[in-house]
């Protein structure tokens, strides 16, 4: 998501800042409960997500649920690629059920798509004090599986954490400085009060 001219010899180079992003928004978190993860998605940002469980230490225990696994840009291909096995599971199946066992649930999907697992949390009402709970969404927040895994007791990281991460990263490259994170999450935070 992020190409850059090299200063010496011209080469563009292309990087991935998604992972450091979600990697580092878990992180600010706290550590996993166990290191298990469930990612709900199966395109290129799930493909993100998978390489960070991995750096976040939760890859011998992982779940993709999506309506589809296959198709270009899957997450199933990059986890080949990356040397993992993850379960491969439906939105539609019972998910709620695996929660309360899980460290940590990403959605990759877009604004609503989970909205029937929240649905189907709110009705179970498990106990998901052990789960960390990333959301990719920042518009509208609070999304109805943010809202539903909370009122479970699950701990939350908002998708706009992973963007600011992003964000730091990409100045990083383009710069070879380090940025102000406190200068850049005040921005942020104002933007999003706006």
């Amino acid at each position: 998501n992020t190409v850059c001219v090299q200063p010496t010899g011209g080469q563009i180079v292309g990087f991935n800042t998604d992972v450091y992003g979600i990697a580092q928004s878990v992180r600010e978190a706290g550590d996993l409960s166990t290191p298990s993860a469930m990612i709900l998605g199966a395109r290129a940002t799930a493909s993100s997500a998978l390489a960070a469980c991995v750096e976040l230490g939760a890859k011998e225990h992982l779940t993709i649920a999506a309506r589809n696994h296959g198709g270009p840009g899957s997450a199933v291909a990059a986890a080949s690629r990356m040397d993992l096995s993850p379960s491969l599971v439906k939105l539609t199946d019972n998910l709620v059920g695996a929660l309360p066992g899980t460290g940590l649930l990403i959605s990759t999907l877009p604004a609503g798509v989970a909205d029937d697992l929240a649905d189907r949390i709110d009705e179970a009402a498990p106990d998901l004090s052990g789960l960390t709970v990333l959301d990719v969404i920042y518009h509208p927040w609070p999304s109805r599986l943010v809202e539903a895994t909370r009122a479970r007791g699950a701990r939350i990281v908002p998708g706009w954490a992973m963007l600011l991460h992003q964000a730091v990263s990409q100045v990083r490259l383009f710069t070879n400085r380090t940025p102000n994170f406190d200068v850049m999450a005040e921005a942020l935070h104002k933007a999003l009060a706006e």
